[in-house]
């Protein structure tokens, strides 16, 4: 109903509502020529790294993926995406996202990392099935922090990631 309703008045609200699109027309937050340019396609999953590292996680335990992001720091302010790894509970056979197998690659992350320096989990809906496990773990709970998701924060973030993606 809402769907119908809502699509019928707002297209693009229903879109970014109840279908999580959060552009209308796909490039109005972030160009697309600036984020193909970002985009390396010769690199891969890194087993491990001494760099600096930075861990972030979105939780969803039933409709969105899950997805666990790290960074490394190459140089200066040079991030380079480390691993990138998500669950998606459709296939998951309870249709639900397997948080045990999560919090065992969570576990793993400051060995593959050896210089973890924060994990920062979205604290929405889920957040309960991941951080108090992590504030509690011998090597995770001093980097632990949570990050409220809201379009305002989201925004905010913009002029920070814009610049990192602009040729120098």
């Amino acid at each position: 109903f809402l769907r119908r309703k809502l699509g019928a008045l707002f297209p693009a609200a229903m879109r970014r509502e109840l279908e999580g699109e959060f552009a209308e027309s796909g490039d109005e937050f972030l160009p697309g020529a600036l984020v193909d340019a970002a985009i390396d396609d010769t690199l891969g999953e890194l087993p491990s790294s001494d760099k600096p590292a930075f861990a972030f996680i979105d939780l969803s335990r039933k409709r969105d993926l899950t997805s666990l992001v790290v960074v490394v720091r190459e140089a200066g302010d040079r991030l380079v995406a480390a691993s990138v790894q998500t669950w998606n509970p459709r296939e998951s056979p309870t249709g639900e996202t397997p948080f045990a197998d999560v919090r065992a690659v969570l576990d793993g992350l400051p060995t593959r990392f050896r210089r973890l320096e924060k994990l920062v989990i979205e604290a929405g809906a889920e957040v309960g099935a991941i951080g108090p496990w992590a504030r509690q773990h011998p090597r995770l709970s001093g980097i632990v922090s949570e990050f409220q998701s809201s379009a305002q924060s989201n925004m905010a973030m913009l002029p920070s990631l814009l610049a990192l993606l602009r040729p120098r």
